[in-house]
């Protein structure tokens, strides 16, 4: 019954042939990998078990291969993600021989490498930013349907319909209570995954909103408005302080670039962070440092958790520093199992290598991003975009403080990372030209008549 996940393959090869592999992405590879969970996969004994978005990108990729790989120049941050992949594979290998590795060299390829080459390839070259955007934000409203039900009903309807088809695959992915109701995971395996798109889904559609890329919608003028806060409502609904907090420090990036006045912005953002921020880090640091057994509530001992967490994984991390222990063969601290730190995670599993290139990936692209943001015009729309993005990547890179990056949400990073650098290939007067950006419509239209 697994087979099923073929309907995905066949579905993006046909779009791709019948039309364009950029057509098939954005109609077929995106609904594929935030509608249907990735934890689902088809078991193909001695080859790798794609999911849904892996069998959907695959014959995308290849067509677009086929046809010249049009749009895609190698940079330094594509040795940067390729570094990554590279070495997560490596390491791998090197803890448990080349079975498990082919595995994960599969997920890498697929989940990382190839929506970071297409997104970069189609979406800046093909004019797709904005149906992007659309498709993202109807899906996502898609998914705030399921995540109210899931909250009311604490049962997630994406494994409802779907673990007859894979017995077994979901019911690891439970729904967590909190507060006698459902964190809402959707179709992302976990509250705080779902948070995290959820929070990116809502900055990107922000975007929209100051373009005004919502005019034109048959729903009415005042669309954009209630679908912000519907993707707001979604982000409540995990009942995740992590992403939340992510959220709200990504939203101080889009306060400094969507002002007239940035170095105005700037210096009120610092002066915040020095009066308010510092003081505020201390005060939590010494809140979370009195250790599980001291935590006066339910809150304090998850946030001492991840403090605890830290301190005690560093030392097996450093045991294996270079290349990690295996994807599963890490030694666990007894009463501490999940490792709510995307990077000592990837520390313990895959070494610092692996997290090396992945913070490279983060922070050249947050820097090229924020001088090729600032020297844009404070109503370009490519400028505005290079902001959202940069706003996302600090909610993500902060957010992943408190989580794992894995299933949907590594795909939603480097893809992201792949749109970011197909945006910066392109000065930005350029990339409003060619990506058939959307002005402000006039107030009033006539019909022009020359005697």
């Amino acid at each position: 019954m697994d087979k099923i996940v073929l309907l995905a393959a066949l579905a993006g090869l046909y779009v791709s042939i019948a039309q364009s592999p950029e057509r098939a992405f954005l109609r077929v590879y995106l609904p594929a990998l935030f509608l249907l969970p990735d934890y689902y996969r088809m078991v193909t004994p001695g080859l790798p078990d794609p999911t849904f978005s892996q069998a959907a990108i695959i014959p995308i990729f290849l067509v677009f291969l086929a046809r010249g790989a049009a749009g895609w120049r190698l940079t330094l941050t594509d040795v940067f993600v390729l570094g990554f992949a590279g070495s997560v594979g490596y390491s791998q290998y090197r803890a448990t021989g080349y079975s498990d590795a082919q595995n994960l060299v599969f997920d890498m390829v697929g989940s990382v490498v190839l929506p970071y080459i297409l997104a970069k390839s189609v979406i800046e070259a093909r004019g797709l930013r904005v149906a992007v955007v659309k498709q993202l934000t109807w899906i996502l409203l898609i998914v705030v349907a399921a995540e109210a039900y899931e909250f009311r009903f604490m049962m997630n309807p994406f494994r409802r319909f779907l673990d007859p088809f894979f017995p077994g695959q979901g019911e690891g992915w439970i729904t967590n209570i909190r507060g006698g109701f459902g964190r809402a995971a959707g179709p992302y395996g976990h509250a705080i995954l779902c948070g995290i798109v959820m929070a990116t889904g809502f900055r990107l559609h922000r975007w929209m909103e100051k373009i005004d890329g919502w005019r034109d919608s048959a729903l009415g003028p005042y669309f954009g408005r209630a679908a912000s806060a519907l993707l707001v409502a979604g982000m409540g609904l995990t009942n995740s302080r992590g992403p939340w907090l992510g959220a709200f420090v990504g939203s101080f990036v889009t306060f400094i670039g969507f002002g007239a006045n940035r170095k105005k912005r700037l210096g009120l953002v610092i002066a915040f962070l020095l009066v308010i921020g510092l003081p505020g880090a201390l005060a939590f640091n010494a809140y979370v440092s009195v250790g599980r057994k001291g935590a006066a509530s339910d809150t304090q001992e998850t946030a001492a958790y991840r403090k605890e967490l830290i301190d005690k994984y560093t030392a097996i991390v450093l045991q294996e520093a270079v290349w990690g222990w295996g994807q599963n063969t890490f030694p666990r601290v007894p009463g501490m199992p999940s490792i709510d730190n995307h990077y000592i995670n990837l520390a313990l599993r895959h070494g610092l290598a692996s997290v090396a290139f992945f913070c490279l990936v983060l922070a050249h692209l947050w820097i090229k991003l924020w001088v090729y943001a600032w020297r844009s015009p404070s109503e370009s729309s490519s400028g505005r975009l290079a902001w959202t993005l940069l706003a996302a990547f600090t909610a993500i890179g902060f957010a992943v403080g408190t989580v794992y990056l894995g299933l949907q949400t590594q795909q939603l990073f480097f893809l992201l990372a792949g749109w970011a650098g197909g945006l910066l290939a392109e000065r930005p007067e350029t990339a409003e030209a060619s990506a058939g950006a959307v002005e402000r419509a006039p107030a009033f239209r006539f019909r022009r008549v020359v005697a």
